[in-house]
């Protein structure tokens, strides 16, 4: 089998896949990236029957790894905070506030007809 070959015929369907799940073309880059190392790796060291499924569980297990690793630096000790109501209601503020929501939002309203796109920008952008 002919590494190259496989790696252009694959690269887009691998890309989508994590870019899909994150949004976030840099990170789905990386992730992209890191799967067809992993593949390599393993393809120079061992026998692989079907290349393409065992590419896609690699793509399952990064993600999944990636998931970890992004939820567990996020945890917060509950035990640790002095007055929860008070760290819930600063957490969802917070979130509100960022522009995150914003920016993930706007290339769909964009899409939207100008009436549909005009009720949506009073309400959700201008709390009318």
């Amino acid at each position: 089998m002919n590494l190259e070959t496989f790696y252009d015929e694959y690269v887009d369907t691998v890309y989508k896949f994590f870019y899909i799940k994150c949004l976030n073309r840099h990170v789905a880059e990386d992730l992209t990236a890191d799967a067809f190392t992993a593949f390599l790796k393993k393809v120079q060291n061992t026998e692989v029957e079907d290349h393409k499924k065992y590419l896609y569980g690699i793509m399952r297990h990064i993600w999944t790894n990636f998931l970890r690793e992004k939820y567990e630096a996020q945890l917060t000790d509950i035990e640790s905070i002095e007055n929860f109501e008070e760290y819930t209601t600063s957490e969802i503020t917070d979130f509100e506030a960022s522009e995150e929501p914003v920016s993930r939002l706007m290339p769909y309203v964009k899409r939207l007809p100008e009436k549909q796109r005009a009720v949506v920008m009073l309400r959700a952008f201008q709390h009318l």
